[in-house]
């Protein structure tokens, strides 16, 4: 067991979703400063849908009658219906075309979506690293970088070991807002109140945010809670500064490379787990 680690880059106004064209203009930012491969340097990216239920019930069809059993399988056999995987049913990650296509663009237009490229041999591809701290070339680290979408709020909590850092999902008229995001059960809060009608905002909410390198506390406007944000999902490659016992950090050229693509003020925070 070890530490997982995923870095979360939100813009500052929280509710800020860019147009499917603002975020064809960050792939090209990010693909041309080296922080993802080309296309046709391989590790191509693909892209995820929360629709994935929808397109199994399409796929899903009813099973033709079987005959009769006999009175003795009748009797003996089992009765418990076999159950389906609905994740069987259908491709969940699928290729993301670059140069975008017209799929592409639909899916970033789509309710939820998650671009992922998966970054391997670093230094081999000639990549550039995303955090301040460079890695040792020695032991290169793997991680996956996400971009993603969502009509809704995605959420995560700071400290999974606590559950600290957990925004507070309620309407101002004390309705909750949350609910579980299939197909891997990820919380979510509604952008809008069904009760009130009311905006969920939230920069008004206060999170306290404990760094696990360096156990300082402070008190934070929105955590971890976004309509769209770009992300490192680390995994077990915890970023060389963690490793030492400080905070991790993007590099300067990474911040300015995601901010004056998306024309937005952006902040950074990592989550624990």
């Amino acid at each position: 067991m070890g530490v997982y680690y995923t870095h979360y880059l939100i813009p500052l106004d929280n509710s800020f979703r860019p147009e499917p064209e603002r975020i064809a203009a960050l792939i090209d930012a990010l693909t041309g400063a080296r922080f993802i491969p080309r296309p046709q340097a391989g590790g191509g990216p693909t892209y995820f849908l929360d629709d994935w239920g929808r397109e199994a019930a399409e796929r899903s069809t009813p099973a033709a009658p079987e005959p009769p059993k006999p009175w003795w399988k009748r009797i003996f056999a089992s009765s418990a219906p076999a159950r389906t995987n609905l994740l069987d049913l259908v491709n969940i990650h699928r290729p993301f075309a670059i140069p975008l296509t017209e799929e592409s663009l639909a899916a970033l237009a789509d309710r939820a979506v998650t671009v992922g490229w998966t970054i391997e041999y670093l230094f081999a591809k000639g990549l550039a690293y995303p955090f301040e701290q460079s890695p040792s070339r020695d032991d290169p680290p793997n991680y996956r970088l996400l971009i993603e979408a969502s009509e809704d709020f995605r959420t995560e909590t700071i400290d999974h070991y606590d559950e600290t850092g957990a925004i507070d999902p309620h309407c101002r008229c004390g309705e909750d807002l949350s609910y579980m995001r299939a197909p891997f059960e990820d919380l979510a809060i509604r952008r809008l109140c069904p009760s009130c009608g009311a905006s969920f905002e939230p920069r008004e909410k206060l999170v306290t945010f404990t760094n696990g390198a360096t156990g300082e506390s402070e008190v934070i406007h929105g955590g971890i809670c976004y309509r769209f944000a770009v992300v490192v999902d680390c995994g077990k490659s915890v970023p060389p500064a963690i490793e030492d016992g400080k905070e991790g950090k993007l590099s300067r050229r990474f911040l300015d490379t995601c901010s004056e693509a998306l024309g937005v003020e952006l902040y950074e925070l990592g989550s624990y787990s």
